[in-house]
């Protein structure tokens, strides 16, 4: 089949020209017999609740959660889920880990590597900065390692550390963590030697086009322009960074108000929190992420001097159930972390116009994640998918049945004779389809 006729099939899958004529079931199973027709390496969780907007999808992303890199690499979704439309985008946290299997590591990389080609995705690779510089430079080697199976053309961006605006929040709780390591990182200058020698790095091995960034969080927006601490000095490291890198630079923040603490209970109640689901859950107006976004744009054209510098979000989610990590007077309001409010969220941020803040737009998006994971250890419900196993999407019908079980979806690529047969029943399925919406017209 040629690239336009498929191209037609995908189509005519996410938006049939009859009402009625494709079942979800119906739709489901023609997606999937074109993705295996042009080669597509990945994964759909099924359900019967599909949204028909994704406003900005080229500027849409998914982060790809911990669990599904090092368990079920081979069932990224290629689609987003309860959606149509492809996934182009995919936010890496990390190359690899020394507490993951070794002999599991070049499989998610193979794996990974054919998705990001067979799908036309580009990454956003992170790296870690922590207390153990050792530990660090293992996670370097493996970074590099991995970028040599993609080409620079597949890379959106290389980000080197992650939330270390708040890592001295962590050193009660992480033994690896102690005041003496953050304010080295930060006053000692080794954060800011380390990230220009990784830089220097991607320039040999020809990443020099890629553009490169460091991920803070929201949190860092709470100085003039940035917070600027000894254990945190974000406007310092961020005014060198641009002064340095210029247009290369990309400036990103995480913007969660699933944990702000400044969102409080109703008043008069203990288990209510209406009034502040009315701009956290939501993504137009004064809505948080937006306002958050249009502020982080003031700010970074202070540091820059360029009202058009890179910008990315590098996360925003929601859970459900309740993440375990959630400790605001939030954890007390159960509509906080129900379903309904989650798929919410995620319905918003699909239909979310972000071209239309015009210039406090951000150059990208991400959303967290694919599937529910563990965070420094702590279980979390983020994900669109529940786990490595699941069939179904989490968004749908309380009493609904997938099309397929779990078999139906194992990894297509380690079986030859997989795509061929999907060649023939795409085939089949496709001429069927259009010959009963044909009929139903000519009816009609």
């Amino acid at each position: 089949l040629a690239q336009a006729d498929l191209e037609k099939g995908l189509s005519f899958a996410r938006r049939p020209p009859c009402s009625g004529c494709l079942t979800g079931a119906m739709r489901s199973l023609l997606l999937l017999a074109c993705a295996a027709i042009r080669g597509t390496v990945g994964y759909q969780c099924a359900t019967d609740i599909y949204y028909n907007s994704l406003h900005a999808s080229g500027k849409k992303g998914l982060a790809l959660d911990d669990t599904t890199f090092r368990s079920c690499s081979s069932r990224i979704p290629w689609v987003w889920p309860n959606t149509w439309e492809p996934v182009t985008s995919l936010r890496l946290f990390k190359a690899w880990s020394s507490e993951w299997s070794p002999a599991a590591r070049e499989i998610a990389w193979g794996n990974l590597a054919a998705f990001v080609s067979a799908n036309n995705v580009k990454i956003l690779v992170g790296t870690q900065i922590t207390c153990s510089s050792a530990e660090d430079d293992k996670d370097w080697d493996w970074t590099k390692q991995l970028l040599n199976l993609v080409s620079p053309s597949q890379v959106m961006g290389v980000a080197i550390g992650n939330e270390l605006d708040i890592l001295a929040d962590k050193v009660a709780v992480d033994d690896t963590i102690t005041d003496t390591c953050v304010t080295g990182l930060w006053q000692g200058g080794s954060f800011w030697s380390t990230f220009q020698q990784r830089v220097d790095e991607l320039d040999t091995m020809g990443f020099g086009d890629v553009p490169v960034t460091t991920v803070f969080t929201g949190a860092a927006l709470g100085g003039t322009p940035f917070i600027d601490v000894p254990t945190a000095s974000v406007s310092t490291f961020l005014k060198a960074a641009s002064q340095k890198y210029g247009k290369r630079f990309a400036f990103s923040f995480n913007f969660y108000p699933y944990f702000d603490p400044n969102f409080k209970l109703d008043s008069g109640t203990t288990d209510q929190c209406m009034q502040a689901l009315t701009s956290a859950a939501c993504f137009t107006g004064s809505c948080q992420v937006p306002a958050s976004v249009s502020l982080a744009r003031g700010k970074i054209q202070q540091v820059s001097g360029n009202a058009n510098s890179l910008f990315w979000v590098g996360e925003t989610g929601w859970s459900s159930p309740k993440a375990h990590s959630l400790d605001t007077q939030m954890q007390w309001c159960p509509e906080w972390s129900s379903t309904d409010v989650f798929e919410k969220y995620y319905r918003d941020f699909l239909d979310w116009d972000i071209d239309a803040g015009g210039a406090s737009a951000p150059d990208h998006v991400f959303y967290f994640d694919v599937r529910d994971s563990f965070q420094y250890g702590v279980a979390e419900k983020f994900g669109l998918i529940e786990t490595c196993m699941s069939a179904k999407c989490k968004i749908r019908s309380a009493n609904y049945t997938a099309p397929y079980n779990d078999m139906f979806t194992q990894e297509a690529q380690s079986m030859p004779w997989y795509n061929w047969a999907w060649l023939g029943l795409g085939c089949v399925v496709l001429a069927a389809l259009l010959l009963t919406c044909v009929v139903v017209r000519v009816r009609k």
